[in-house]
């Protein structure tokens, strides 16, 4: 059925036909997690589709952390900063998930009308548990937003509503993941593993290839597809939507540029705090740092460095806040720092120690 899509006539807005379509089904030619996030951000809030619709996509390595999410907690940014992975901030909540090719996004894009008493949880539900039913897959439903197979999760989801509006409900669906890849950049918190009688990412999280080899992502989405259609009793139309579709909408445009901004991804995290202490020849450092929005707003710095002119002047630039709490912010502090001691070679291997050894504890 994918297949046959490229037949299909092309018109001038594909979205203007999506929102007319009985019954759209879309369909991402786009690689890039935040591309394929901003055409869905527009789909929900712009459209105003008059139908159900199905949107599938699938991103190259990334890690996408919740709306409310702090990606030095969750992620391990260093990690993806040298393998240039990418972090995606969604408007959505819920927690961090790895994707690749071999995971298949499903969005649900659901028009409501303000007495609708349509359970559209329930709904969905029906879709995934009949998608996996003609996978021949024997799945269960767990907690918020999992879905499980042999007590290994191969799926997650996250909602928005804009009530008497619209709802979103998009989701995952493990298909041949690199688990090695998502134990390597995530970093959840050890509770919440604890909780589930785990030990690591890649002991909780399972492929569908693990339980029907036969299973890729366009047998997934033909299923899908199929208990679409069914859970509406109605044919669907199918679009494809290229880089092309989505640059000549100024919102998907806009929102592409905001999600790649330093400012969205990691200038959105909540306050926290964090501590560093590193032993070098010439002493310890203890750093306590205060970051808000992503900037270092406050901290002190404590040591046994003999250097005491050193140790006074990070102090004076840590509360300046104009730091970003990042690998490229240290770097700016130890340049600061050089820019200041010049003249001395000894404080100038200190700075070079002290920036690589931070960073490294990021």
């Amino acid at each position: 059925m994918l297949n046959n899509i490229r037949n299909g006539i092309r018109f001038f807005s594909i979205f203007t036909k999506i929102k007319e379509s009985k019954l759209p089904i879309l369909h991402s030619c786009n690689y890039n997690i935040n591309l394929n996030l901003a055409t869905e951000e527009f789909i929900f809030e712009k459209l105003s589709l008059s139908n159900p619709a199905l949107y599938f996509y699938r991103s190259k390595s990334c890690v996408v952390i919740g709306k409310h999410q702090n990606p030095w907690k969750e992620c391990h940014i260093q990690e993806m900063q040298k393998n240039q992975i990418c972090l995606s901030r969604r408007k959505t909540g819920g927690g961090a998930v790895y994707q690749d090719l071999g995971n298949t996004c499903f969005s649900f894009l659901i028009p409501i009308e303000k007495d609708s008493k349509l359970d559209f949880t329930k709904a969905n539900q029906d879709i995934i548990a009949n998608t996996m039913a003609k996978l021949n897959v024997k799945a269960t439903f767990s907690g918020r937003n999992d879905i499980l197979v042999d007590n290994k999760k191969i799926s997650g989801s996250a909602y928005k509503l804009h009530p008497g509006k619209s709802i979103l409900h998009h989701g995952t669906m493990l298909i041949n993941l690199n688990k090695e890849e998502a134990t390597k950049y995530l970093n959840p918190h050890k509770s919440k593993l604890l909780s589930k009688g785990i030990s690591s990412v890649k002991a909780r999280i399972a492929n569908l290839q693990e339980f029907n080899s036969e299973i890729n992502h366009e047998h997934f989405c033909e299923k899908m597809m199929q208990a679409f259609e069914e859970k509406y009793k109605q044919k669907s139309d199918h679009f494809e939507i290229t880089y092309e579709d989505c640059m000549k909408e100024e919102y998907i445009k806009k929102e592409f540029e905001k999600s790649e901004s330093w400012e969205w991804k990691y200038g959105e995290s909540p306050m926290f705090s964090n501590n560093f202490i590193i032993r070098f020849d010439w002493g310890i450092i203890d750093m306590n740092i205060e970051v808000k929005e992503g900037i270092i707003i406050d901290g002190i710095l404590y040591s046994d460095c003999l250097y005491s002119s050193f140790i006074e002047k990070i102090n004076e630039l840590i509360k300046s806040k104009k730091y970003h709490y990042s690998h490229e912010g240290f770097t700016k502090l130890g340049e600061d720092l050089k820019n200041f001691f010049y003249h001395d070679k000894i404080i100038l291997g200190f700075i070079e120690a002290m920036v690589e050894g931070i960073i490294d504890q990021l």
